[in-house]
């Protein structure tokens, strides 16, 4: 379920773009506890925005993940 404060968006495929791994967290903040590591270049997809983390669906789990570590794959 998206959060209303969230904007829905057409689920994109994006990459892991860091420089080892990045926090799926389990709210939109980097104090909230992390579900798993997402690895570099790891494929997702992102189902929502909202100022800096995205909504993502990674291996069946549901979390987000700050938007500046992440990019489309083209």
């Amino acid at each position: 379920p998206v959060d209303e404060a969230f904007e829905p968006i057409e689920a994109t495929v994006y990459y892991a773009d860091c420089n080892e791994y990045i926090s799926l967290r389990s709210k939109p903040s980097t104090t909230s506890d992390v579900i798993t590591k997402i690895f570099v270049g790891e494929h997702f997809q992102v189902v929502a925005k909202h100022g800096d983390f995205a909504l993502i669906e990674y291996n069946d789990l549901w979390g987000y993940v700050l938007c500046k570590y992440i990019q489309p794959v083209r």
